[in-house]
């Protein structure tokens, strides 16, 4: 059985065999939204010294965080299997950017899609260009 340790605002479902790091304001578990890059990097390590063997970054955007690239090249070096980073689509619309989460240590990039079509993708997410904004993301990322 494989550990995970998901850094998330979103509940994750309890029966998943993970360890839970919640990057949520209040979740009680794990860390804070706000918390610095010593606070992650520590949960990250914990998690791995705990058995963990799988990292996923996830909700938001959590490549906007400017250290993310380093929690992964972290995550890389500790021996994590899998590490996962679940974008919006927003950080990854650049080939650019795709090459470097994936050289930072990223086995899988995944993007959300909220809906079937620009209309209900775009309403659900709250931004206006969302849907094309994932759509491109995901060519970026098929083509790198």
């Amino acid at each position: 059985m494989s550990r995970a340790i998901v850094l998330t605002g979103s509940p994750v479902s309890e029966e998943m065999p993970a360890l839970h790091l919640r990057l949520a304001v209040g979740s009680g578990r794990g860390v804070d939204a706000t918390a610095d890059d010593a606070a992650v990097r520590a949960a990250i390590e914990q998690a791995r010294k705990q058995g963990g063997t799988t990292l996923t970054l996830t909700d938001g955007e959590v490549l906007a965080r400017p250290e993310s690239l380093d929690w992964l090249d972290l995550a890389r070096s500790l021996g994590f299997r899998a590490i996962e980073v679940r974008s919006n689509g927003r950080a990854i619309a650049h080939p650019d950017r795709v090459r470097q989460v994936l050289e930072a240590g990223a086995t899988h990039i995944g993007v959300a899609l909220n809906g079937p079509d620009a209309t209900s993708h775009d309403y659900i997410s709250g931004q206006p260009g969302s849907f094309a904004t994932a759509l491109r993301a995901l060519k970026s990322a098929r083509r790198v």
